[in-house]
């Protein structure tokens, strides 16, 4: 048995804290003295304490410590599994806002901030394609689609050629979603057998399409919606008009140094109505 005072020592927790932890009935002593009121702990408890040390570490506070603890080890097991999710998605976004940040200072360091990108209006074709649709966290998670999507092709012995042309298409078109996003990675294919949880189909032809080409760091497509904004606002007869595509060409599948990739964005215009144009 320790006194509070050696278990203390023994654990890196405070005298203060341990007596909070009993009070709160998180880590109660495993003995108290009678006569004197002593707390008195065991060896058995370091590995609890070790636990609650490193989940207080973690960022989480004495209540949400209190719930893990009652957990068996599955649910525990499981649990963590789901946090570490969650913090490899925060990563990810900051890691997103550190590019961001970057790109920040380095424009306005070479004063280049407004980035100037073509404009070009073309027709699309109809195309036949097989393709996988799913709603997917959030835009960072389009990676892990891609790759469901070609391990169900490899699944079905179907192995396209390196020129097949291939892009994303992204549903949501009411408004900017940060999450639960709709997104639909597209092959095109002229023939191919159905193949399970992969959808072939048609899509209809585009008569006008804005084409930009963005050279460089993925991050540089975020300024291409500035460049629209300032297309659509000289060209005041046309609106969105339809689902985005971004066709990827150039990037670290080969090329090794970023700025040599290229990434084309296409998106769908339409001429507004007469009646619209007259709407203030």
């Amino acid at each position: 048995m320790f006194q509070i005072g050696e278990f203390s020592r023994l654990s890196q927790i405070s005298k203060r804290m341990l007596r909070y932890y009993d009070e709160i009935e998180l880590l109660k002593p495993e003995q108290k003295d009678k006569l004197t009121g002593y707390r008195l702990y065991t060896l058995e408890q370091l590995p609890t304490i070790n636990k609650i040390k490193t989940l207080r570490d973690l960022g989480f506070i004495v209540q949400e410590i209190k719930e893990l603890m009652k957990l068996d080890e599955t649910q525990f097991k499981d649990y963590l599994q789901k946090q570490e999710k969650v913090i490899q998605t925060e990563i990810k976004a900051n890691q997103h806002k550190l590019k961001q940040l970057q790109t920040l200072k380095h424009a306005i360091r070479n004063n280049t901030y407004d980035m100037t990108y073509e404009v070009q209006i073309k027709a699309i074709p109809t195309y036949q394609v097989i393709s996988l649709r799913q709603r997917i966290e959030d835009y960072f998670a389009e990676g892990q689609l891609w790759k469901t999507f070609f391990q169900a092709l490899s699944d079905a012995n179907y192995f396209p050629p390196n020129t097949a042309q291939r892009f994303a298409i992204y549903h949501d078109t009411e408004e900017y979603l940060d999450h639960n996003v709709d997104v639909e990675v597209v092959l095109v294919a002229n023939k191919v057998d159905d193949i399970d949880g992969l959808s072939i189909r048609q899509l209809d032809a585009v008569p006008e399409m804005a084409s930009i080409l963005v050279y460089g760091k993925f991050e540089n497509i975020d300024g291409v919606y500035h460049r629209l904004a300032q297309w659509l606002n000289d060209h005041p007869s046309y609106t969105i008009g339809g689902q985005t595509r971004q066709i990827p060409i150039n990037g670290p599948w080969n090329r090794e140094s970023a700025t040599d990739y290229l990434t084309e964005l296409q998106i769908p215009i339409k001429r507004k109505k007469s009646l619209d144009l007259h709407i203030v």
